[in-house]
């Protein structure tokens, strides 16, 4: 496989995370609530959609214990050009309004009228138990309390059924840990180290292997994979498979005391598309 400077993150991320945190911690491991992923899926499970196409907007929200518990207050809307590389709204959304994460994914249908080639965007920002708000201006965004707001923006280009984008496909992902396989799980399923959870030794390195499967890129195409962790350290947060290689390894270093751990997997490829998997184990 070969590795490409972290310098191409910026080229291939399609989320953009407004409230990434502090920038000299370890974005793999989550120490406090964060905006992991955000994804439009079309109804052939596309990342785009066609006019008058139903769509789904999905949010991956994780803490330091896994799942967490947050209000989401979100707009979907055709979006327009802008020098301030802040994205915004050209026109009136057409879904807007708050939900707690639970009540991901949210639907809608694209208007019919929206031209081939429009960019829709996806606007939010969480708030982990205080109540969200969407300002005009999107650096106001933020919480009705002191918590730091999750905020989070997606966009994507309408295109006809025919040239959409194929979201990746992750239904055949394997995950093997020092070789053996790891039974992958619900991301909303939090960790444990109960009796029959899968057990790692603490405070050591250990080798994890992800196998994609066949039909997590379309023809040609590269994929970024992110791992990020609630306990323990990866030796990187990114890796870059290129065209036809569906399988990479990375090692994990668990920590040093017992503490169950969940893992997320973010594969984006380079066109919007977006999907995720999740696992857990416990470090004894």
């Amino acid at each position: 496989m070969n590795q490409v400077r972290d310098d191409r993150v910026t080229a291939l991320v399609t989320l953009l995370c407004l409230g990434c945190g502090d920038p000299l911690k370890e974005a793999q491991l989550i120490e406090e609530p964060r905006v992991l992923g955000v994804r439009i899926e079309g109804e052939n499970g596309s990342s785009q959609v066609a006019p008058g196409e139903q769509m789904e907007v999905t949010l991956l929200l994780a803490g330091p214990e896994g799942p967490v518990d947050a209000e989401v207050a979100f707009r979907v809307c055709v979006g327009k050009g802008t020098e301030r590389g802040v994205p915004e709204c050209s026109e009136a959304p057409f879904l807007e309004g708050s939900a707690p994460v639970s009540a991901f994914p949210i639907s809608a249908e694209l208007p019919e009228e929206v031209a081939l080639g429009a960019r829709i965007l996806v606007l939010g920002v969480a708030c982990v138990g205080s109540v969200p708000s969407l300002a005009a201006e999107p650096l106001d965004w933020g919480c009705s309390d002191d918590d730091p707001p999750l905020r989070f923006s997606l966009d994507s280009t309408v295109a006809s059924q025919s040239e959409q984008n194929e979201n990746p496909d992750l239904s055949e992902v394997t995950v093997e840990l020092s070789g053996a396989a790891l039974p992958l799980e619900d991301v909303d399923t939090a960790p444990s180290c109960e009796q029959d959870v899968e057990s790692v030794a603490a405070n050591q390195i250990h080798e994890v292997r992800v196998e994609l499967g066949p039909g997590a890129a379309e023809a040609g195409e590269q994929l970024q994979a992110s791992l990020f962790s609630t306990s323990g350290h990866w030796e990187r947060q990114f890796s870059f498979l290129d065209p036809g290689q569906t399988s990479f390894s990375m090692e994990f270093e668990a920590a040093a005391r017992e503490k169950a751990s969940k893992q997320y997997l973010v594969i984006r490829d380079s066109r919007g598309g977006v999907s995720w998997v999740s696992w857990s184990f416990c470090q004894r």
